[in-house]
């Protein structure tokens, strides 16, 4: 995943290292600023593209260089440890999600990730969701709103306001109206 990383053209350099405690790892990547900002949800998108969803890091840390070793060599270990403490990509917004299926989506995550969910803008796997937790929330939403999300769309739009506006439109594709969209 960090050559697929590596190619991207905002990234200078990634690192990808498996974090947190035995039985609930992982996979968090850190990256360097290539050419231009680096828009994590754009990184997501790509990575969903190109690799298999289980490949896709749980979280990113964009961060200005990447700790080397006395021999020169990216220090993965140091990187582990970074992972392991609080989430250090902010959200662009601070705004609650909003009444109806924002705040639907947000009670959702909430159920499913076991954590408080309080910005429109919080990224699930940001809130340390993988895989496993992106399975039940996606079955949870469709059981719950009789849709039929996939978790490729998750990944493509992981945050709540995002999935909100995916659920509305798959309302809409349905023939219902996504604003009326109702909780069952």
């Amino acid at each position: 995943m960090d050559a697929t990383l590596n190619r991207h053209p905002r990234i200078g350099q990634a690192t990808t290292v498996a974090a947190g405690p035995p039985g609930a790892r992982r996979l968090v990547s850190f990256l360097t600023p290539g050419d231009g900002p680096v828009d994590l949800e754009d990184v997501r998108s790509y990575l969903t593209a190109h690799l298999p969803l289980h490949e896709v890091p749980a979280q990113f840390f964009v961060v200005d260089e990447l700790p080397l070793t006395a021999n020169g060599k990216v220090d993965r270990s140091a990187l582990a440890g970074w992972a392991s403490g609080p989430v250090a990509v902010p959200s662009v917004s601070d705004e609650p999600p909003g009444k109806g299926l924002e705040e639907a989506v947000a009670r959702q995550w909430e159920v499913v990730l076991g954590r408080p969910v309080s910005r429109r803008s919080d990224n699930f796997f940001e809130l340390e969701g993988n895989s496993l937790l992106a399975s039940l929330l996606v079955k949870a939403l469709n059981e719950s709103f009789r849709v039929q999300l996939s978790l490729r769309q998750l990944y493509s739009a992981p945050t709540v306001a995002a999935l909100a506006a995916l659920l509305a439109e798959e309302s809409d594709t349905r023939g219902g109206r996504g604003e009326d969209l109702e909780h069952v």
